[in-house]
């Protein structure tokens, strides 16, 4: 097998159900799979198991199976059907990101755990949160067939007892000085409803604008069905690429963030990757990033609900420039992320596992 891959590069597998599609929002982890099979490509030969529609990059190969309708259609039948095409497929190396239940009896996978279902189902209510705690005991039934299993947090990291920290970023850099927007702005990415909760950004930003007027700006990027809940002033974006969405957080004061969960919350790191100010709730992802500063200048504030609205306002109102302290403790905090989630770690991962 040595002698073989000296001649060839590994052929490697990734299940990624949540891989950006054609007018079908997408959330962090499906940006993030983006830009790292673009990295990820250059060394390995990477054919991509997703639902039709996929959004193409070069140099990936992509087998899709049918989209389905509905909750249960996209988390039961569908890993069924990317168990299927997989079984089709020869690799050296396969890597579920996300809905490996049904793999189960596949060999030499790897598994990245992009959070806790079952942590998301506590915070959710209603059909979504009985869904997810059976995604949680689906999760755990595939904990123990996965050869190497890879966390983005703390908090997976222990509830599945993984082999590795490796936060999803991608060629992530420190650049703090982007031409803000002449009046106050907010930014906030994800949906009205929910756990993201969108209406407690625009209440927030409300509130804010009654109390030193209407020039304050909010851009949100969600999904298009949730356009309708957004008065006329906020300037709503769907189907943003990797580019546009950083030219918004680029021009704005400061980025909201009250989601009730997250594995990991990459807007935050995109937010203090540029410069801005960030206030979030406490959550497992948030308060990972918040414990690697050690100065306490980081200019990330999680706060509980009942501060979220008067801290949203005494942000904006002190401007959108941040301290030398504060840019300091961004850029150490950036850094060590960027050192920790090295695409070159995961090929790594699979040249050694195609070795074993």
């Amino acid at each position: 097998m040595v002698e073989r891959l000296e001649m060839r590069k590994p052929r490697v597998v990734w299940l990624a159900l949540e891989w950006p599609a054609d007018h079908v929002h997408v959330g962090g982890v499906g940006r993030y799979l983006m830009r790292l099979a673009d990295s990820v490509s250059q060394h390995v030969e990477l054919t991509i198991v997703t639902l039709e529609g996929a959004s193409r990059i070069s140099n990936v190969n992509f087998v899709e199976v049918p989209r389905p309708g509905g909750r249960f259609g996209r988390y039961y039948r569908a890993p069924i059907s990317a168990r299927r095409a997989i079984s089709g497929i020869r690799y050296d190396a396969l890597h579920c990101h996300g809905d490996d239940w049904a793999t189960v009896g596949l060999s030499r996978y790897i598994r990245t755990y992009y959070g806790s279902s079952l942590s998301e189902a506590r915070s959710s209510s209603g059909a979504r949160r009985v869904n997810h705690y059976v995604l949680g005991l689906l999760e755990h039934f595939g904990t123990r067939h996965a050869v190497r299993r890879l966390a983005i947090a703390p908090e997976s990291m222990n509830e599945f007892r993984c082999h590795d920290l490796t936060p999803p970023l991608s060629g992530l850099t420190f650049e703090p000085d982007g031409k803000r927007t002449n009046d106050p702005s907010a930014i906030f990415i994800g949906s009205f409803e929910g756990r993201k909760r969108g209406k407690m950004v625009l209440r927030a930003v409300e509130r804010a604008r009654a109390a030193l007027g209407d020039g304050i700006q909010l851009s949100v990027v969600g999904p298009s069905a949730d356009a309708e809940h957004w008065p006329s002033w906020v300037n709503h974006v769907s189907d943003a690429t990797d580019e546009e969405v950083d030219t918004l957080i680029r021009r704005s004061w400061v980025l909201l963030a009250p989601s009730s969960y997250e594995g990991f919350g990459i807007p935050i790191i995109e937010g203090l990757s540029r410069g801005l100010r960030v206030i979030a709730s406490p959550n497992p992802g948030h308060c990972f990033t918040s414990g690697l500063d050690k100065s306490g200048a980081l200019p990330l504030r999680l706060v509980s609900d009942s501060d979220f609205d008067a801290t949203v306002l005494s942000s904006i109102a002190s401007g959108p420039q941040l301290s030398p302290s504060e840019k300091q403790a961004s850029a150490s905090v950036i850094s060590h992320l960027a050192a920790i989630s090295d695409p070159m770690s995961i090929v790594g991962m699979y040249i050694e596992l195609v070795k074993s």
